[in-house]
């Protein structure tokens, strides 16, 4: 038996099944997805599909070429019960006739094949003399593949992502996903981020309006951006923003925890629990959760190509705000600690973090903890008697989270004027 007869008997296969219930994601041009290639840039992996012929049960054949000159066959057939484009790939198959054990020893991914449009729209992989669609999502692809007898040695070195894209297309470029990127240092690395050609993910928690504006700026300018709400003082929140993510862009390669709190001036003897309680679950436990989702989707032991996250400290971690705001400056010292753990911990999975330390910087920060003139009153203690930018502090955090800062994790980069 052939190896596309037995997937054909096994798969409930027929061809029936494939105008009937189809649902494809937008063409993205004329091209027809048994010409189109596509993409991984993160670890240079390509999918080249190829005219099938006239088999009755097969709906398209393609090739998933890796680094060392490894490629796998791949073939596609709808499944009958429960309408689905069942992909297959396989390695080193035995020619002519095969058996169940062979052929499930060659076969090292199987799944359904998916594609996504521009707005997010996920749909399923066309048949042949259909236009081929943007993206093409292979769900688990990478994980499955690093466990395969492919990987390692003589075989492929680069694990691909789940996410492969038309070349040229957007979807090749790299997502920034910046909390609290609606305004102050946020807006900056956002605008920043997407002057480097970053696809950037402007989270909000209430102030649509001004996410929505700065989005708006950011595609007149050239860039293509869109705005996420969610308050990362909430987990329910946060892992529907990296949702939101996954859908718009289909991918996560730079994450800033940018977003925090601050509180009115006061002492420690007149701060309550309500206080101390909403400082640390915005500050310290909300960075916990947005790096956890953000390591989910970057990391080489969950799939991931790799990527970069950089946390906004402050000086204040260092300094303590006496008298003023010691539970920020706590909390802060807590994303100084976690910087340095995280870093060291997913060092081998391809991420690097590392976090800046902002010092006077002039921004609506300071309005919103009671004190407006705060700059003006500290400028003379400034070594460099002014206060910072946010754009100076957006180009500090841009640094870091790219290759030019290849071999640096675990650093805390002070902005701070010599303070």
């Amino acid at each position: 038996m052939t190896i596309r007869s037995f997937l054909s008997e096994n798969l409930s296969t027929a061809s029936i099944a494939v105008g009937a219930v189809m649902i494809p994601a937008t063409a993205y041009t004329a091209c027809p997805i048994e010409l189109a290639v596509y993409g991984d840039t993160q670890s240079g992996s390509e999918i080249d599909f190829t005219p099938t012929g006239t088999s009755a049960t097969v709906t398209n054949t393609f090739r998933l070429i890796l680094d060392n000159n490894v490629v796998l066959n791949g073939i596609v057939m709808w499944t009958q019960d429960v309408a689905r484009p069942n992909g297959a790939l396989m390695y080193k198959c035995p020619e002519g006739d095969v058996t169940g054990g062979e052929l499930a020893a060659c076969t090292l991914w199987n799944g359904v094949i998916y594609t996504s449009d521009d707005k997010g729209n996920i749909g399923l992989l066309p048949a042949e003399g259909v236009g081929a669609p943007k993206t093409l999502i292979l769900p688990d692809l990478g994980p499955v593949l690093r466990q395969s007898r492919a990987y390692g040695g003589s075989g492929f070195s680069k694990v691909p992502s789940d996410v492969f894209a038309m070349p040229g297309m957007s979807a090749a470029q790299k997502v920034l996903l910046v909390t609290g990127g609606s305004r102050g240092i946020g807006a900056a690395i956002c605008r920043l981020g997407a002057k480097a050609s970053y696809r950037v993910a402007v989270n909000y928690a209430s102030n649509k309006a001004a996410a929505d504006a700065l989005v708006a700026e950011i595609k007149a300018g050239g860039g293509e951006a869109v705005a996420v709400r969610g308050d990362v003082g909430k987990e329910t929140d946060i892992v529907a923003m990296f949702g939101a993510v996954d859908r718009a862009f289909g991918r996560l390669d730079a994450f800033v925890n940018n977003a925090g709190i601050v509180d009115v001036k006061a002492r420690v003897d007149e701060m309550d629990v309500s206080r101390l309680e909403r400082m640390m679950r915005v500050n310290v436990v909300g960075s916990f959760l947005c790096a956890r989702e953000a390591v989910k989707r970057m990391s080489t032991r969950h799939g991931g190509s790799g990527g970069s996250i950089v946390n906004i400290s402050s000086a204040a971690a260092t300094l303590g705000s006496p008298g003023e705001y010691v539970d920020y400056a706590a909390s802060k010292g807590a994303i100084d600690s976690f910087t340095i753990g995280l870093a060291r911990e997913v060092a081998l999975e391809g991420i690097r973090v590392n976090a800046v330390r902002p010092g006077i910087i002039d921004t609506e920060i300071h309005a919103s903890g009671g004190q407006p003139d705060r700059i003006e009153r500290f400028r003379d203690l400034l070594p460099m008697k002014r206060a910072g930018t946010a754009d100076e502090v957006a180009g500090a955090v841009l640094y870091l989270l790219s290759d030019a800062a290849s071999y640096t994790t675990g650093a805390i980069l002070n902005v701070s004027g010599g303070r």
